[in-house]
């Protein structure tokens, strides 16, 4: 009996230990997102384009190191599918 309640004890400390963990990548994700999304308004803002600043004919996106998608603006994608190929490296 005494077993199976170390066992429990240590798979909960384990699921507290791990939380800080989900939590701070949950705080990566909204603000990648966040830097993503003002991309997106900073460009509409100030483009001179037609296709940009009316159409909204962009796409923001943020890459890793090896060109995979991080974050991208909502409503924004389907220039996107080249952008790791722009990234990648040789």
């Amino acid at each position: 009996m005494a077993l199976l309640l170390e066992r429990s004890g240590s798979e909960e400390s384990h699921a507290e230990e791990a939380r800080p963990e989900a939590i701070r990548l949950d705080l990566f994700t909204q603000r990648f997102f966040t830097l993503v999304k003002e991309m997106g308004e900073r460009l509409e803002r100030t483009a001179v384009s037609t296709n940009v600043k009316e159409r909204l004919d962009f796409s923001c996106a943020m890459l890793d190191a090896d060109g995979r998608l991080v974050a991208l603006a909502t409503g924004r994608g389907y220039h996107t599918a080249g952008a790791p190929l722009a990234v990648k490296p040789d």
